[in-house]
């Protein structure tokens, strides 16, 4: 008698290679400021796409991305004062600093809602593309760039202060001061809503539209530029005006010369 085994109705499959995060941290140990040199990253291995990217030390502090345009990181991060310049990425989780000042002089898109905090300055100095997602804001931040994009930008608590300087503007899909504060040193003719539900709008120069549901609106102030109010309404802002949920809730700080009717 011949015993034969009757075949198994399961078969094994070989999984595709899976690679876990990795930490790429900057040394400036080559002999350029590229991204993409070995030698400048600790291990002499560059980071792949995909990676955190950490820059530390003093050797090297001004750097130049040199990967594909629009090559995706996981998150950038920052100890030393650096200037993060070159290509422009994409970002999945976000941006820390413990720097006295970091420079975001490259192009970021973002694939993800995240964070951009830390307890030193940043400068961006670069379009931030939101591509439809939400960035919160917290921490010191001078712009000079441009958010664009559907996205939201979130202004939130604790020492968030924000200075839209030269040509920065805030041309994305809304923004929200909810806590901290945001100054508008430049006129935003054209930009998107900006809501304040907590934290202090501080404007010097033109602004568009403005829901104001809590905290505090100072127009006028440091700047040569004074604040342009057209008018207070009840009901959504069908074009340039500030829309009050409360008047009687709102306060208004008013330091020199403020145009404005209603």
């Amino acid at each position: 008698m011949c015993n034969r085994r009757a075949p198994s109705p399961h078969r094994i499959e070989a999984l595709e290679p899976r690679r876990l995060l990795a930490v790429a941290t900057w040394d400036g140990g080559g002999a350029n400021n590229f991204w993409t040199t070995p030698e400048n990253w600790a291990g002499d291995v560059a980071p792949l796409p995909g990676d955190e990217l950490r820059f530390d030390g003093t050797v090297r502090t001004s750097t130049s991305n040199d990967f594909p345009a629009g090559t995706p990181f996981h998150s950038l991060s920052t100890s030393s004062n650096f200037l993060l310049g070159g290509n422009g990425i994409s970002l999945a989780a976000g941006y820390t600093t413990s720097a006295a000042e970091t420079r975001l002089m490259l192009p970021i898109t973002l694939t993800a809602d995240q964070t951009f905090s830390g307890t030193g300055a940043t400068v961006i100095g670069a379009v931030i593309e939101t591509g439809g997602r939400v960035l919160t804001l917290r921490g010191s931040f001078g712009v000079s760039g441009l958010f664009a994009g559907s996205g939201a930008v979130v202004v939130d608590g604790g020492p968030a202060d924000v200075v839209l300087y030269e040509s920065a503007h805030l041309n994305n899909g809304g923004t929200t001061v909810r806590g901290g504060t945001l100054r508008t040193l430049v006129h935003q003719r054209g930009s998107s809503l900006i809501t304040v539900t907590g934290g202090t709008l501080h404007a010097t120069s033109f602004l568009p539209d403005v829901r104001v549901e809590g905290g505090i609106f100072t127009p006028g102030g440091d700047a040569p530029a004074s604040a342009t109010i057209s008018t207070a309404r009840m009901g959504p802002p069908p074009g340039s005006g500030l829309w009050m949920a409360d008047p009687a809730a709102l306060r208004l700080d008013l330091d020199g010369p403020t145009e404005g009717s209603g």
